[in-house]
């Protein structure tokens, strides 16, 4: 058994998640999404990283985008709080936002556009984000 993490959707800015963790059974993979009473649930290790910096307009572009799509995510805001900008800069190699992260799959400086054609080379990431092909 392991612990599982519970998601509900929030806000994007809210920087409290509401969960509800349980126990679920091990499976034997690192990045198992399954489902719990009908909810989506995604280890605590799965869930992609988006580095954003306040004010800036590709990282309000990139979050309505996600939350279109209905893509849970943890927002760390790099201009409130270094330790995140040296995670961002450690992961990327660099300073700028939007910076996306899930697990090797590192999207850094994108637009939504951008983002879409560097995802299409990784289906697999895709499939595991639930992001449509259809991108309108």
């Amino acid at each position: 058994m392991r612990e599982a993490v519970l998601i509900y959707k929030t806000s994007p800015i809210s920087k409290h998640l509401k969960t509800k963790v349980f126990n679920t059974v091990e499976i034997g993979c690192q990045s198992c999404v399954t489902s719990y009473d009908g909810l989506q649930v995604m280890s605590r290790k799965t869930l992609p990283i988006l580095y954003i910096k306040s004010g800036c307009p590709w990282c309000r572009e990139a979050l309505s985008f996600f939350n279109n799509q209905g893509v849970e995510f943890d927002i760390r805001d790099v201009s409130e709080n270094a330790k995140d900008m040296d995670a961002m800069v450690s992961v990327s190699g660099q300073t700028k936002t939007p910076t996306f992260e899930y697990e090797d799959f590192v999207v850094a400086d994108f637009s939504v556009d951008e983002f879409l054609a560097e995802l299409s080379e990784f289906p697999e990431v895709r499939h595991k984000l639930g992001i449509s092909d259809d991108e309108n």
